[in-house]
């Protein structure tokens, strides 16, 4: 057991710096990517609830330490993007295609721009100062949605060549005779 538990947050620890130090670095639009939010929404659709929620808090607290806004930005935004994924997953993306994968992290990510930025604009209006990062976040939400999107299909493909448990296609078509 505690083998495990320190298992989890040495692949924690190891993500946050993969997410900091490396991927904010990336050139063009990669730097948009993130891996948290996508192996969180992953984990999601693989049944693993208990684990995605522990995950979340850690993930978004580790990284609201590096982060350079407001703490609880990255907190608050991962636990809105997954419970707002969570729902949609179990009340319209009832089965794993490529598609619900698609639309899953594509959603996370505008959740978590929408609830993270919003807290960080909430905070910076309550303390009297100008949040004077809105012209980049539309560049930054488009090539986020688009990034993190490409990563989900990436995801879907390993795990649908180690799995038999995902389908490519949304509606299989029906077989001639």
């Amino acid at each position: 057991m505690y083998s495990r538990f320190l298992f989890q947050i040495i692949i924690i620890g190891l993500m946050v710096c993969f997410q900091v130090a490396f991927i904010a670095e990336l050139p063009l639009g990669l730097a948009n990517i993130n891996l948290v939010l996508v192996v969180l929404v992953v984990l999601l659709i693989l049944g693993k609830e208990s684990t995605v929620w522990a995950w979340a808090i850690a993930l978004g607290a580790v990284e609201d330490i590096y982060s350079f806004y407001p703490f609880g930005k990255h907190l608050i935004g991962m636990i809105a993007a997954l419970l707002v994924a969570r729902v949609l997953l179990h009340r319209f993306f009832t089965n794993r295609s490529l598609y619900a994968f698609i639309a899953l992290g594509t959603v996370a990510v505008v959740c978590f721009f929408v609830f993270g930025y919003g807290w960080v604009a909430g905070i910076y209006f309550l303390a009297g100062k100008q949040f004077a990062a809105w012209r980049l976040l539309g560049e930054r939400l488009i090539g986020g949605v688009l990034a993190n999107a490409l990563l989900m299909v990436v995801a879907f493909y390993i795990l649908n060549y180690l799995s038999l448990n995902f389908k490519p296609v949304f509606l299989q078509p029906k077989q001639q005779l």
